[in-house]
């Protein structure tokens, strides 16, 4: 029970007195409830939850791979589907543990249990004669595990093997058959039989390497390209050993990936890095030379995964870094040869400063804008992110974002990049359109919330560089703006702001003020706009923040507000709830904190949507809900149990439903219809006591 739902007021006391007297006069009735309710009833008049209070939960969606680099792939023949598992999300993150695979139009994640060991530096290669996937990773310095997946589930193999720390990679020779692993830094050749690692020779060996490897099935030779410390080196291996076949070809590079294309018989080679710089380039590799082909495809990247898929015909690619660890990605691209194409955009990239609006007549979440990132726009219809636009207005972020529901279209304004910006956009469901509007003057810092009593869009505040905060009020009807109010709350930015539709009038919360003295101030205070005045609700609640998220949960009647960052410049993981009279703090479990992440409320499915943020130097690309479970029948006072707290508002459904009402406004009488023939009434007791003490 959450803290503050245990107490009694003295018109509860009263109440409850009257319940006992109708237990009393209507024993006749009653029955069997009168037997058991008084003791029971003590109880709940000592410790009754609050009304209609279900205790929301955050959960996290994973509708297709998270963004990684360094992830690790291989097509398993057998099943005609590819495997992919592994890689660098976050620190410690679990989710680089679950294996995924694609099938060809989709990923679909396993819950098999397998490794629990660091998965960000592991290799996997199929073994075709046995059927099984063979994974090696290195667990900590001279530790390492190897492990096979049979389709079905994953068996620990071995923990022995090559344990020198170095750059590695591996692929199965089905010549030899035998699965090969190659390590710079000492580490040499080594081959894999199912059974054991056997030390073979070391084979090329400069003091530094990124070399990736892969099998010529027509050629029946192991090929290994990179990075040979100051020139590019091809190598090939056969049943002789290695040997450096070509100097050059491709530009020096590390972290790109190798794929061989059995139905072409070519290596292709895909992107990389090089110094500071990501490359987009592709080549292939026929055996005599290296050649260079297509352009466009995939964006530049490294440290991604590639495989080649034999059922269906293409080299299939998976995510990676668009630069130094900051950008991770989740695309998945297929070549045919000729030409890449996207098979599936993944989810929107990390970021902060962007927004979400919920679009009701489309029955999406729109996204759009953040930092470092173009112009996208992203919509999520309940199952997933889908990329929706590249155009529109220019890239920026920390704009204001509503949806307005009388004309149907998404509002944009201002916001910034390198420029800070006062125009304004809509968006119909399929492209946006600037609007020739004169309206606030250029700001950012600002969100933006649409009062649907009035019919307006509603903005206070924002920051613009060398003048500071405003303290102004605007509207924007769908075609103007006008200023409404410069009194009310103190200047600030950086605050949040949603419209509370069960009360009918727009809530802020928080911010800062950052005055000419130089003396940050922090806002804790909380304020109403009704489209005439300001008035302040309440002071304290949620610590001081900046960059809250914060809209309206219809579902709940209630305004919510997670994370942020405090004056101290830490990141916060708080969720709280604002009723009309006071903040409430409802979780501390859920996202990781952050800043300036975006939310929405899903009206079509009752959850509240929350993306990306940032802390610290780490931007988050990561999909969260907030979702409460719905009161089942016998659960009168709505607190999602069904306990002695439902004795005495189920009482007063009975004999005084309006009282029912008033009390528990948030609950649906119907609860109380337990023998579910449409009719409150006595017939309802027995089947209630049966629902009470059912096991």
């Amino acid at each position: 029970m959450r803290a503050g739902q245990i107490g009694v007021s003295f018109a509860a006391k009263a109440f409850s007195s009257a319940a006992f007297r109708a237990v009393r006069q209507s024993r006749t009735v009653l029955g069997p409830l009168a037997a058991f309710a008084m003791p029971l009833l003590a109880i709940a008049i000592s410790a009754r939850p609050a009304a209609g209070q279900c205790e929301p939960e955050w959960s996290r969606r994973v509708d297709v791979p998270e963004h990684r680099q360094d992830a690790v792939m291989v097509f398993d023949s057998w099943r005609g589907v590819t495997l992919m598992i592994g890689g660098y999300i976050g620190p410690q993150d679990p989710a680089v543990r679950y294996l995924w695979e694609w099938a060809g139009t989709k990923w679909t994640r396993r819950d098999e249990v397998g490794p629990t060991q660091r998965l960000d530096n592991a290799e996997l290669a199929f073994d075709s004669a046995r059927g099984v996937s063979v994974l090696f990773t290195r667990v900590s310095a001279g530790v390492n595990e190897t492990w096979e997946f049979d389709g079905q589930s994953w068996r620990f193999a071995s923990s022995g093997g090559p344990n020198q720390i170095g750059e590695r990679t591996m692929a199965y020779d089905a010549a030899r058959a035998v699965t090969l692993l190659w390590g710079a830094n000492g580490i040499g050749t080594w081959s894999w039989d199912g059974s054991r690692w056997t030390f073979l020779e070391p084979g090329p060996q400069p003091a530094f390497a990124d070399f990736k490897m892969v099998y010529d099935s027509v050629r029946e030779v192991v090929v290994m390209f990179g990075d040979a410390e100051a020139v590019a080196e091809t190598w090939e291996r056969d049943a002789q050993g290695w040997t450096r076949v070509a100097v050059g070809g491709p530009p020096r590079r590390f972290g790109h990936a190798l794929g061989y294309d059995s139905g072409r018989g070519v290596t292709v080679l895909f992107a990389g890095a090089t110094g500071n710089s990501t490359l987009d380039d592709t080549w292939t590799w026929d055996g005599v030379s290296w050649t260079q082909v297509a352009a466009g495809g995939p964006s530049a990247r490294w440290l991604h995964a590639m495989t080649y898929d034999s059922v269906r015909g293409e080299m299939l690619l998976f995510a990676g870094s668009a630069d130094n660890f900051r950008v991770l990605l989740n695309d998945t691209w297929g070549w045919d040869g000729q030409t890449w194409r996207l098979r599936d955009e993944g989810e929107p990239l990390a970021r902060s400063g962007h927004r979400i609006a919920y679009d009701s007549q489309r029955r999406v979440a729109i996204l759009f804008g953040g930092f470092n990132i173009s112009n996208d726009t992203w919509k999520h219809d309940g199952t997933r992110w889908r990329l929706a636009s590249t155009n529109g207005p220019p890239p920026r972020n920390r704009h204001g974002m509503t949806y307005d529901n009388r004309l149907d279209v998404t509002v944009l304004f201002g916001g910034r990049d390198s420029d800070i910006f006062a125009d304004t956009w809509l968006w119909d469901g399929q492209d946006w359109s600037q609007l020739a509007v004169n309206g606030p003057s250029p700001r950012s810092a600002t969100p933006l919330t649409y009062d649907e009593s009035r019919n307006v869009s509603v903005l206070f505040g924002g920051e613009e560089d060398g003048i500071g905060q405003f303290e102004d009020t605007w509207e924007f009807d769908g075609s103007q703006w006008a200023l409404r109010s410069t009194t009310g709350p103190p200047a600030r930015a950086r605050h949040g702001l949603a419209y509370d539709a069960a009360r009918g009038h727009v809530v802020l919360f928080g911010g800062i003020e950052v005055p000419k003295s130089g003396v940050f101030n922090y806002r804790t205070d909380t304020w109403l706009w009704d489209g005439q005045d300001w008035t302040l609700a309440a002071m304290g609640g949620p610590p001081v923040r900046i960059w809250p998220a914060m809209t309206y949960d219809r579902m709940r009647g209630a305004i919510v507000l997670f994370g942020g960052r405090g004056s101290d410049g830490g990141s916060l993981a708080d969720t709280w709830e604002w009723r009309g009279s006071c903040w409430e703090l409802i979780s501390a479990a859920g996202p990781s904190a952050r800043a300036g992440a975006a939310i929405a409320h899903d009206d079509e499915r009752g959850v509240t949507l929350l993306h990306g943020g940032n802390a610290g130097s780490t931007r988050h690309g990561d999909t969260w809900e907030l979702s409460a479970t719905l009161p089942g029948i016998g659960d009168l006072n709505c607190d999602c149990s069904m306990d002695a707290f439902d004795i005495e508002p189920f009482i007063v459904a009975l004999f005084e439903p309006e009282i029912y009402r008033k009390m528990y406004p948030n609950c649906d009488i119907e609860l109380a219809d337990v023998n579910a023939d449409g009719v409150v009434n006595a017939f309802d007791i027995e089947p209630f006591i049966e629902l009470l003490f059912a096991p």
